[in-house]
């Protein structure tokens, strides 16, 4: 009896102590999986982030060295084909009229009526160094009575004389604007500012003010734009050009 309860003993510790190392071992084996997961996750999402930050700046140098009509310097002044900047004398050479100095503006450029136009045209000039390095030209919105008491505005029919890179006038839409300016793949310029300056009552239409704008460290063009509430008519109403260096 002895001996059996002995042998029975031996048989019953026998799987205890055996499995005892068994689960030793397990929690072992599951101890670095836990103390490694947080680590892998960490530096997976690293990786992704540092090949995002690749990704964008191969795209964005791509965009970068695409051509871009606004960082051309052309335009067009009643059908003379000007390259900014261009020294004053040529400006004013070119166009056959003189810049008016002015205390507010760099200088502002009246053209008086000529044959085949209705109006004058009327637009102000940047001028750095001797150099006319831009332009900004007003023009009306179709229902306005007044627009700027500093620089008269223009009459559509006249300020669409006046051509922008990428052949963009105030006859153009807001929609081929941002078409013809965008950069692509990535549009790295581009930058928009809307403003309500007018609710909309029953007696008045209201008017949002925006601004759509591309710019570099060398050239900048804005178009400004309003907004009929009621008829969501949007049209141009200014546009600057010039360039930063």
């Amino acid at each position: 009896m002895d001996n059996q309860n002995y042998n029975g003993q031996l048989m019953n510790n026998q799987p205890i102590n055996n499995q005892q190392p068994m689960n030793n071992q397990q929690t072992n084996n599951n101890s670095p999986k836990k103390k490694n997961t947080p680590l892998i996750i960490g530096l997976s999402i690293v990786g992704i982030f540092i090949l995002g930050i690749i990704v964008f700046f191969i795209m964005f140098s791509i965009s970068e060295n695409q051509y871009t009509p606004w960082k051309s310097g052309r335009v067009e002044i009643l059908g003379k084909k000007i390259q900014l900047p261009c020294d004053v004398s040529e400006f004013e050479k070119t166009l056959n009229t003189k810049i008016i100095n002015d205390d507010i503006w760099d200088g502002i450029v009246r053209i008086p009526k000529r044959t085949g136009y209705n109006s004058e045209l009327m637009f102000k000039v940047n001028i750095e160094n001797d150099k006319v390095t831009g332009i900004t030209i007003n023009i009306y919105p179709s229902d306005a009575d007044e627009y700027d008491k500093i620089l008269e505005a223009n009459e559509r029919n006249i300020a669409n004389k006046i051509v922008f890179p990428g052949n963009v006038t105030s006859d153009s839409t807001i929609d081929v604007v941002k078409e013809t300016y965008k950069t692509k793949p990535i549009n790295v310029y581009y930058n928009h500012f809307s403003e309500t300056i007018e609710e909309m009552t029953d007696d008045t239409d209201g008017l949002i003010s925006s601004s759509y704008g591309y710019h570099d460290n060398e050239w900048e063009i804005e178009v400004h734009t309003d907004t009929n509430i009621r008829k969501q008519k949007e049209e141009i109403t200014e546009i600057n050009y010039w360039c930063l260096n």
